[in-house]
C-alpha cells in the first residue's frame, strides 16, 4: 500500500509542471509572446524577411537579360552601300514617330542575328515630307520592306510581328533568286535572237521590270537607246517625204518603246508638232516626260522642261495681255481669255497666274 501511494505521488509531481505550464499558456487566450488572440503560431519575422529579401533579390539578380535589338542603318543609301559591298539583303523598317524603342517582335534571336549576318537593317521614322519614303511610296507605319542589295523592293508588310518579319527574311531571298533567273533568261534571248522586233520587245520588258542596279538592266537601257536613235533618224527622214507616215511612225514608236527613254523622245517630237494646233496636248506630253525622275530619263526630262519653259513664257505674256485688256475696260473678253488659258495651260504657272487674275476680276 505504501509503495502504491509513493508511485502515485511521484507521477503527480512529474505531471503537474506540464499541466501548469499548459494552463498558463492558454488561460488568457494569448500566446506567451503576445502574438494575437487567434491562437495561431507567431510569424517567423526573421524567416520571412530572409525569404522575401532573398527571393526578391534572387529573382532580380537571376532575371534573364532582355535580348538586344538589331543593328540598324539610318538611310537606304547607307544600307545599299553596305549591302553591295558584302552581297547582302536589306530590311527597311518604317516606324511610327512615337515609337521610342524597337518592338519586341524584332528582339528574337534569329532576327537579331540576321541584322549582322546576311542582312542590312534600315530604320526610319514615318514623316510626311521624307523624300526617301516618298520614293518608296510608304505612307503608313509600321511598314517593313524586303529588298535586294540595290534597294529594289521585293516584299512588303504592314504587320508588326515576329512571324511577319521572319517571313520577309525568308521570302525576299527566294523572290530575288527567281527574279535574277528570269532576268538572265530574257537577256540571253534578247542577245541571241536574230529577230530585231523580238529583241526590242525583250529589251523593253527588261527596262520596265521596275528594278535597278543589275548589269543586264543597264545594258538593256543602252541597247534600247541605240534602237531608239536609229528609229528617230528614219522618222526624221520620212518627214521630208511623207509627213502623215512620219507622224504614224512616231505614234508606233510610243507603243514599241513604251516606258523607256526613246518613247519620251517620241513624246517630245509629238509635242513640238502639236504646239501650234494642239497646245494642251503638247503640254500634257511634256509634263508626262518631266515626271520621269529615273536617271535613264534625265536627258529627256531636261529637253521637255526646256520646251515647256518656252511655252510657259508665251502663256504668261497672254495672261499679261488679258489683264491689260481688263484694265482698258474689256472685262468680259479678258475673263474669257483667262478661262481658256487656265484650261489650255493646266498644270503650269500660266494656269495658276490666270486663275489668280480671273479671281481678282470676279471679286
Amino acid at each position: 500500500m505504501a509503495r502504491q501511494l509513493t508511485a502515485l505521488l511521484i507521477f503527480f509531481v512529474m505531471a503537474a509542471p506540464s499541466a501548469f505550464a499548459q494552463d498558463k499558456g492558454g488561460g488568457g487566450g494569448k500566446p506567451p509572446d503576445g502574438g494575437g488572440s487567434s491562437g495561431k503560431m507567431p510569424r517567423d519575422t526573421g524567416g520571412n524577411n530572409g525569404g522575401n529579401n532573398g527571393g526578391n533579390n534572387g529573382g532580380n539578380n537571376g532575371k534573364a537579360e532582355e535580348q538586344p535589338g538589331p543593328t540598324w542603318k539610318p538611310t537606304l543609301n547607307d544600307s545599299v552601300t553596305a549591302a553591295t559591298a558584302t552581297e547582302k539583303y536589306i530590311l527597311y523598317y518604317v516606324y511610327p514617330p512615337t515609337e521610342l524603342a524597337d518592338p519586341l517582335a524584332f528582339k528574337i534571336k534569329d532576327i537579331v542575328e540576321a541584322s549582322t549576318g546576311n542582312w542590312v537593317f534600315t530604320k526610319r521614322p514615318l514623316a510626311k515630307d521624307d523624300a526617301e519614303l516618298k520614293e518608296l511610296k510608304v505612307t503608313t507605319a509600321p511598314t517593313i520592306i524586303g529588298m535586294d542589295k540595290f534597294g529594289n523592293e521585293f516584299k512588303r508588310t504592314t504587320t508588326m510581328s515576329s512571324p511577319a518579319i521572319l517571313s520577309i527574311l525568308k521570302t525576299t531571298p527566294e523572290a530575288v533568286v527567281k527574279f535574277k533567273s528570269e532576268l538572265a533568261a530574257k537577256w540571253k534571248d534578247a542577245k541571241e535572237t536574230s529577230d530585231e522586233a523580238k529583241a526590242l520587245r525583250l529589251l523593253v520588258e527588261i527596262c520596265t521590270m521596275g528594278k535597278k542596279g543589275y548589269p543586264e538592266i543597264e545594258d538593256s537601257f543602252a541597247k534600247v537607246k541605240e534602237y531608239g536613235e536609229k528609229r528617230l533618224k528614219s522618222i526624221e527622214a520620212l518627214f521630208t517625204s511623207d509627213e502623215p507616215a512620219a507622224v504614224k511612225a512616231l505614234q508606233q514608236m510610243l507603243t514599241d518603246f513604251k516606258g523607256t527613254p526613246p518613247a519620251c523622245d517620241a513624246e517630245i517630237w509629238m509635242a513640238k508638232r502639236e504646239r501650234e494646233a494642239k497646245l494642251a496636248s503638247a503640254i500634257t506630253r511634256l509634263l508626262k516626260v518631266m515626271a520621269k525622275d529615273d536617271k535613264h530619263f534625265k536627258d529627256q526630262a531636261d529637253a521637255a522642261r526646256a520646251l515647256l519653259d518656252e511655252i510657259v513664257a508665251d502663256g504668261l505674256l497672254r495672261v499679261d495681255a488679258a489683264q491689260k485688256a481688263a484694265a482698258g475696260g474689256e472685262i468680259d473678253a479678258a475673263k474669257s481669255s483667262l478661262r481658256k488659258l487656265i484650261e489650255t495651260y493646266k498644270g503650269t504657272d500660266v494656269a495658276k497666274k490666270a486663275s489668280e487674275a480671273l479671281k481678282s476680276m470676279e471679286q
